[in-house]
């Protein structure tokens, strides 16, 4: 048990009121849609985007502005230009444009492709209105092309494959997660410098016992931690992130940002 003190807390209070993102960056741009507050939003850095709460995200998630939606959540990753480009066929320049001049690809599987990448339902940033019925379904994984089709078994050697962001049907998630469907949908998280995940789209929160650590270790052996947090605007999904570092103790700096975040759990991690 680690020991605490009143100087101690103190810090780590200063520390985290100096690096969160102020909830009223969010606020005042909700308010009043200018450039100024678009620029304050613009300013935050991915960290702090990474800790940014539940509610005040989705709320920003349902703006109509799409391609400053697209350009804040690929911050949020991690990802530049080049990045998103290479993942979608499609130069740097070209990439700059989908992300923060032009409403609507020429070819839809990019809308899709990015859709996965960000993290969003494929309507949030291709529609103004988007439907909210259809946030309940990952239609942009079931795309032809938008998602590789893969058996949760081969799901840790996929990792070399991956530069950015991929997203992933798994068909047979019940060898993992027994009260699983016969499908679920999945993404490799590469974007980042220290650390990397394997976020699982689960139907029900698992029961974090023994024997489901072991098989998650089995399948993934490096793994470093195990987290559940919400997934943006998919109410009765939960996230489950296997995480894996990149440089030493990555996790760490993983679990630093969204130990802030509300409805996150660290169910596990190495000794």
């Amino acid at each position: 048990m680690s020991k605490s003190n009143n100087n101690g807390k103190e810090k780590n209070n200063a520390e985290i009121t100096v690096t969160s993102p102020r909830l009223d960056t969010f606020e005042n741009y909700f308010k009043n849609q200018s450039e100024k507050t678009k620029k304050d939003i613009k300013d935050l850095s991915t960290i702090q985007l990474l800790r940014v709460k539940k509610d005040v995200w989705e709320s920003f998630l349902k703006i109509k502005d799409i391609t400053f939606k697209r350009n804040i959540c690929a911050k949020a990753f991690n990802l530049g230009f080049k990045e998103v480009g290479e993942h979608l066929g499609m130069s740097a320049p070209a990439a700059r444009d989908l992300l923060t001049e032009v409403l609507e690809p020429k070819e839809h599987l990019r809308i899709f492709k990015l859709a996965i990448m960000l993290n969003v339902p494929w309507q949030v940033i291709l529609k103004e209105r988007p439907i909210e019925e259809s946030f309940k379904t990952y239609m942009e994984y079931y795309i032809d092309g938008a998602a590789k089709w893969i058996k949760v078994e081969d799901i840790n050697s996929e990792s070399k494959e991956v530069k950015s962001i991929s997203g992933y049907v798994i068909q047979n998630p019940s060898n993992l997660f027994e009260d699983e469907p016969e499908k679920i949908t999945g993404r490799w998280v590469k974007s980042y410098h220290d650390y990397e995940y394997f976020e699982f789209h689960l139907t029900r929160n698992p029961v974090f016992d023994e024997p489901l650590i072991k098989n998650i270790l089995k399948f993934f052996p490096s793994t470093k931690a195990v987290i559940t947090t919400f997934t943006p605007l998919r109410r009765n999904i939960r996230s489950l992130w296997v995480v894996f570092d990149r440089t030493p103790n990555g996790y760490k700096k993983l679990w630093a940002e969204l130990k802030h975040r509300d409805r996150t759990i660290l169910h596990w991690k190495a000794t």
